[in-house]
């Protein structure tokens, strides 16, 4: 039997991968080739999320170290059961820890292997963490998630508060979501239906995949560590270029797309700045509405506990919905919010 070669001992990854293609002078519009000069298309930083594998960090060619001072805190929303929806245990995060590499690089660190708990299932805020971080729907790619506030959870049913999703600032997906993703393969594995949901999340995204480790190539009989090493080697080496193509191929087309490329480009960025703009003022609108609402169902409901009232305004947002008139306990029917 052949053993495998050694991969080379220079790492495939460079950290300054973005930098150097702000460079190339096919992307420049003044053609000095000057990095420090923004390029459309082209993020700030070289971001990927590794899942259940930290050996990911050799594969970059500036050393990576940990930032502590990033913790993603498990707990943050409950785990339902579900047999018994009373009982409820804290939510394992999805992110473990945040690695920089270098100025220009960044290592999310993320795993499956902590959801063996119990049946060794994916809990649906579980799966809801892992959208949000793809998406980029998050503060900056190394924020812990916070829990999304008691009307999204009843209305939405979102455990988490999904960044951008009504009103706020301007989203900057290219600089929140990861560029790709690697994950060890026999780790997701033991997880039912884990590498499913990663590649299904990844597809939905459009963030390109890569798993080392598969055990349905091997069918189980790949012994021990063997070719582990290269096979990271080669793994990493084919998302440096595939992200590199990707970045790549959009910097061009915004740059020397056709004149309605570049036409429909910019109508998207200004219809995305409009509707968010129109989000704000619905948003603004709506709490007052809510105000005004929540003041009437207390003088109806004297007394009524918070859950009381919730059920309430909930029931009378229906109602509105459904364009039935609402009714009030004890007092005439009120005006529309």
């Amino acid at each position: 039997m052949t053993m495998p070669s050694a991969p080379p001992a220079v790492p495939p990854v460079e950290a300054e991968l973005m930098q150097k293609i702000k460079k190339k002078k096919y992307l420049q519009h003044d053609k000095t080739g000057d990095a420090s000069s923004s390029v459309a298309g082209v993020p700030s930083k070289l971001r990927i999320l590794a899942v259940d594998l930290p050996a990911f960090k050799s594969m970059i060619d500036r050393p990576c170290s940990v930032d502590n001072s990033v913790v993603f805190p498990d707990g943050v929303v409950k785990k339902k059961s579900k047999k018994d929806n009373t009982t409820s245990t804290p939510q394992t995060s999805f992110a473990r820890s945040f690695m920089r590499c270098g100025e220009h690089a960044e290592v999310l660190n993320a795993s499956f292997a902590a959801v063996k708990n119990g049946k060794d299932t994916v809990d649906d805020a579980f799966k809801e963490e892992l959208t949000i971080r793809l998406s980029g729907r998050v503060k900056s790619f190394d924020s812990p998630m916070e829990k999304g506030g008691w009307w999204s959870r009843m209305v939405f049913g979102s455990a988490y508060k999904w960044e951008g999703k009504r009103g706020g600032g301007a989203l900057q997906v290219e600089e929140n979501a990861p560029q790709a993703v690697i994950a060890d393969g026999s780790k997701l594995q033991a997880v039912e239906g884990g590498l499913l949901l990663l590649s299904s999340a990844c597809k939905a995204a459009n963030v390109p995949l890569f798993v080392i480790n598969d055990q349905r190539l091997w069918g189980g009989e790949k012994g021990g560590d063997v070719g582990q090493e290269e096979e990271l080697y080669n793994a990493s080496k084919a998302l440096r270029e595939k992200v590199k193509g990707m970045v790549v191929q959009k910097a061009l087309k915004i740059k020397e797309g056709q004149a309605y490329a570049r036409g429909r480009e910019h109508g998207k960025s200004k219809a995305e700045e409009l509707a968010r703009r129109q989000r704000i003022r619905d948003e603004g609108r709506w709490a007052q509405k809510v105000d005004r609402l929540e003041a009437r169902i207390r003088q109806g409901l004297a007394g009524a506990t918070s859950a009381e009232l919730q059920a309430e305004l909930e029931r009378r947002r229906v109602a509105q919905e459904a364009g039935q008139p609402q009714r009030t306990r004890g007092v005439g029917n009120p005006q529309s919010p």
